[in-house]
C-alpha cells in the first residue's frame, strides 16, 4: 500500500516535473516569438524611417531645382532696358523746392494743377540712343525692367543745359517788307489735312482753293506733293501773313506775288500778330505787338518775351527749364527688345 502511494506521489511529482518543463518551453518559446517580433517591428521602423527620410529628401531636391528653374526661366525671360530699345515710361517731374513741372499721370497733373486742353498722357515712348530725350532721363531708364519704378536726381548738364545769356536777344518791333515777294509752285501739305478737306486725294486729283487751281503730283512719306496752277491776275491770302495779294508772274517753278494789306489793321502771321503802320508802292512796314511773359516764334526757335518797350522787345531763347536740376518718378511701362542690327 506504502508502495503503490510511493509510486502514485512519484507519477504525480513526474508529472508536475515535466509540466513545470513544458511551462518552461513556452515561455521560452514565447520569449524568442517576443524577440522576433520586437525585432521585425525595430526593422520595420528603420525600415519606414529611412522611407520617410528619402522621400522628405526628395521632395526638398524637387522645390529647390524648381525654384532654380523658375528663378532662370524669370531671369531669361525679364526684359532690361538696354541700347536702342523702344520703351514706354510714365513720368513725374518735379524742382529741388518740390514744385512739380511736368506728367503723363493724368492723376498727378490733376493734383498739381498740370492738366492742359488736349495733352496726351499716354506713356513717353522713346527709343534709347535716339537722343529724343534729356540724357539723365535717358541713362536712368538704362538697366530698368518692366514694371521697375525709380526717383532720379537729374543736374541741369545731363537736362536742358546751363542758362546762356547769349540766348536772350533784342529785336526792333518794327519790321518793313517788299510790296513783291516769290513763293514756291510745289507744296507739300500733310495727307490728314488735305484728306480732311478733299477725301479721295491721289495722284492726279486736282482740286481748287481761294480761287486757285492746284494738281496733286505725287506723295512724299505722310505728305502730298501739290503744284499751284494760278492765273496772273488771281487773288490769294499770303500763307504765313493771311493778308490779301495778287498774281503777278507765273513760271514753271514760281509765282510772283504782289502783297496789298490794309493799313492799321492787325494781322495773325506766323511769328506774332502785326499792325500795318504804312504801305508804299514798294514796302509794307508793319509792327510786332508783343507781351511780356508771351511767346515769339522765328528761325532761331521759340523765344519767351522777358520785356518790351515801344521799339523794342527783349527775348529769351533759352529753354525754360535750362539751369535747372529736375527730379523724376520714373515707371517702365513696357519694353521693346531692338534687333541686332539696331545695337550695332
Amino acid at each position: 500500500m506504502t508502495d503503490k502511494i510511493k509510486n502514485k506521489g512519484s507519477k504525480i511529482t513526474s508529472i508536475n516535473n515535466k509540466k513545470k518543463v513544458n511551462n518552461k518551453r513556452k515561455k521560452n518559446n514565447n520569449n524568442n516569438t517576443n524577440n522576433k517580433d520586437n525585432k521585425d517591428n525595430k526593422s520595420k521602423n528603420k525600415s519606414k524611417k529611412l522611407l520617410f527620410t528619402i522621400l522628405i529628401i526628395i521632395i526638398v531636391a524637387l522645390i529647390v531645382s524648381t525654384t532654380l528653374w523658375i528663378n532662370s526661366y524669370k531671369k531669361a525671360n525679364t526684359k532690361i532696358v538696354e541700347n536702342s530699345d523702344k520703351v514706354k515710361v510714365l513720368y513725374f517731374g518735379t524742382f529741388d523746392n518740390g514744385t512739380a513741372f511736368d506728367t503723363n499721370i493724368y492723376a498727378k497733373a490733376i493734383e498739381n494743377n498740370l492738366d492742359v486742353a488736349g495733352k496726351n498722357y499716354d506713356p513717353l515712348e522713346f527709343r534709347i540712343g535716339s537722343q529724343q530725350i534729356i540724357p539723365g532721363f535717358e541713362q536712368a531708364v538704362i538697366g530698368m525692367k518692366e514694371g521697375d519704378k525709380k526717383t532720379v536726381h537729374i543736374k541741369p548738364s545731363d537736362a536742358y543745359g546751363e542758362y546762356k545769356e547769349s540766348l536772350v536777344s533784342k529785336i526792333n518791333l518794327t519790321k518793313e517788307a517788299p510790296r513783291e515777294t516769290v513763293l514756291s509752285r510745289n507744296l507739300e501739305i500733310p495727307k490728314k489735312v488735305l484728306l480732311s478737306k478733299e477725301p479721295g486725294v491721289t495722284t492726279g486729283y486736282t482740286f481748287s482753293q481761294q480761287g486757285i487751281n492746284y494738281e496733286v503730283t505725287g506723295e512724299k512719306g505722310d505728305n502730298f506733293e501739290v503744284k499751284m496752277n494760278p492765273k496772273i491776275g488771281s487773288s490769294l491770302e499770303m500763307p504765313t501773313v493771311r493778308w490779301p495779294a495778287t498774281i503777278k508772274k507765273v513760271n514753271e517753278q514760281e509765282i510772283t506775288v504782289r502783297q496789298s494789306p490794309i493799313v492799321g489793321k492787325t494781322y495773325q502771321t506766323s511769328l506774332a500778330p502785326v499792325k500795318v503802320i504804312s504801305l508804299t508802292n514798294d514796302s509794307i512796314v508793319v509792327k510786332l505787338l508783343l507781351e511780356k511773359g508771351g511767346l515769339l516764334k522765328t528761325a532761331q526757335g521759340i523765344g519767351k518775351v522777358v520785356n518790351v518797350t515801344n521799339d523794342v522787345a527783349k527775348i529769351d531763347f533759352n529753354n525754360p527749364l535750362a539751369g535747372k536740376a529736375l527730379n523724376f518718378e520714373i515707371t517702365v511701362v513696357s519694353i521693346e527688345k531692338a534687333d541686332n542690327n539696331l545695337k550695332k
